[in-house]
């Protein structure tokens, strides 16, 4: 489906959240139904419109209409991905680029860029900001649309990998030596410091001798978590392992994966592997004392 469009910049609001969800309960995805959550940023109301359509079915979507104080709404309602116009009212692509690429809350993002008006642009400049994708009018909105889905699939692929991996098999799923060598290095300073509750992601990134930037983008492009949830996900993964091998109460436990009370390690476990400790702990036939109980969700 071939399409191009003429420009209308004719607009006066700051911007506007539409949320389009042909399901009811979008929220609550399983792995069958799961619907990545898409914001698309275009000024231009005849692509905005068409664009919309192409992709509601696909996609849990938000449309913001001009890139003012975009940035704002990003870190409040953090995308799977994000589809945007090169130029908008507001903010053009390269300073919209740098702004994810410098900001610790974006910068995991993916973000492919759409250029409906025939802007002159330099792509070696634009791939260097970390843009996974850019695509010039005239384009196949089903291709488009297939890339997008493909660039959600693999990172809620690995996440879904990642978290029926132990510790040590969860690098094995990396697609490159160098990623690969990063997960190595990045586990191993996790593991060396599983004990310290107040580890976190500048310890391991000094550590590492990257930026905090660096490790919260590679973490979340290589696994598709969050460079502080990765920390969290590699101590739950050591917390099952001591779980079936040793005969510790579930509280001793946590403390030795770094968590600062039974009742919060509960909770991050049961969020996670959606069974308590005990319940995993009968799931595997491995008997251990038990002195707490789950209390609901971990935040």
């Amino acid at each position: 489906m071939e399409y191009s469009v003429k420009t209308n910049h004719g607009k006066t609001s700051l911007y506007v959240k539409k949320k389009f969800c042909t399901n009811n309960e979008s929220s609550k995805h399983t792995p069958n139904n799961y619907k990545p959550k898409l914001l698309l940023l275009e000024d231009d109301l005849t692509t905005r419109v068409f664009l919309k359509h192409a992709l509601m079915n696909t996609f849990d979507l938000d449309i913001l209409e001009q890139g003012i104080r975009v940035i704002e709404y990003i870190e409040k309602n953090t995308p799977d991905l994000i589809l945007s116009e090169f130029m908008m009212i507001g903010i053009n692509g390269l300073d919209f680029a740098k702004m994810l690429e410098t900001n610790t809350n974006t910068a995991h993002i993916p973000l492919v860029f759409i250029d409906s008006k025939n802007i002159d642009y330099n792509l070696e400049e634009i791939y260097k900001l970390g843009v996974i994708d850019f695509v010039k009018a005239p384009f196949n909105v089903e291709i488009l649309a297939g890339k997008l889905r493909n660039i959600a699939k693999i990172q809620h692929s690995l996440s879904s990998k990642i978290k029926r991996k132990s510790v040590a098999q969860t690098i094995d799923i990396m697609v490159s030596s160098f990623e690969k060598d990063f997960i190595d290095s990045a586990v191993a300073v996790i593991n060396a410091n599983i004990d310290n509750p107040k580890f976190n992601v500048k310890t391991l990134s000094d550590a590492l001798s990257v930026t905090s930037h660096f490790t919260y983008r590679k973490i979340k492009i290589i696994t598709g978590y969050t460079a502080k949830e990765f920390i969290r996900i590699i101590r739950l993964k050591t917390a099952a392992e001591i779980i079936i091998k040793q005969n510790r109460p579930i509280s001793e436990i946590g403390y030795m994966v770094g968590f600062s009370s039974p009742s919060y390690f509960a909770r991050c476990f049961k969020n996670y592997f959606e069974n308590t400790p005990t319940e995993y702990n009968k799931q595997n036939n491995h008997n251990i004392p038990t002195d707490w109980q789950s209390y609901g969700k971990c935040l």
